[in-house]
């Protein structure tokens, strides 16, 4: 078992050396390490950056993050729990996160050879918008399996004022659901 001590030199001095103390002088930032009943003086001060830096090989330095983060009450943001501060301050400073759904349907594909396309009216979304898009799969497991095999066929999407364009390689025979998620 180690013992720290956080001491003046004084007071080490009068500290009966036992096995496994590890003392620190507050005064000259000296460690003094007990070594089976020798006491062994290192070190001296450590430095710690007052400024972060990539290039840094200070192994101090993350106490300037601590010392940025500082410690701010949150429970009055959102809430009060740290996932509705996060979303209180997203919609305070804009970043707004909207999903929209559709579902492209087995017999709405346009062109007997690839690329197969297809427009999904989604009310909303905007043409600068870049969404992440992703299946919403049935929870029937066989149902699921043929969606996310007909989903991989997918070559883009292209959003335009209220709907959104798909292009796949290969034309599925499956309704598939999808989600939008747009964050702004």
């Amino acid at each position: 078992m180690l013992t720290f001590w956080k001491k003046t030199q004084a007071e080490i001095d009068l500290i009966p050396i036992e096995e496994g103390n590890i003392i620190f002088n507050q005064t000259n930032k000296e460690i003094a390490v007990d070594d089976d009943g020798i006491r062994t003086h290192y070190g001296g001060a450590v430095t710690v950056d007052n400024t972060l830096s990539t290039v840094s090989t200070n192994p101090v330095q993350n106490q300037v993050i601590g010392n940025a983060i500082g410690t701010t009450d949150i429970s009055a943001i959102g809430d009060g729990t740290t996932t509705g501060a996060i979303s209180s301050l997203n919609t305070a400073i804009g970043n707004v996160e909207t999903t929209y759904t559709g579902t492209l349907l087995s017999t709405g594909w346009t062109g007997s050879v690839a690329p197969f396309t297809q427009t999904i009216s989604v009310t909303g979304i905007l043409s600068s918008d870049n969404p992440i898009l992703d299946a919403v799969l049935s929870s029937t497991y066989a149902t699921g399996v043929s969606q996310a095999t007909a989903w991989s066929g997918i070559h883009s999407a292209t959003t335009s004022s209220n709907a959104i364009d798909f292009v796949f390689n290969v034309k599925p025979t499956i309704d598939i659901p999808f989600q939008a998620k747009v964050v702004k």
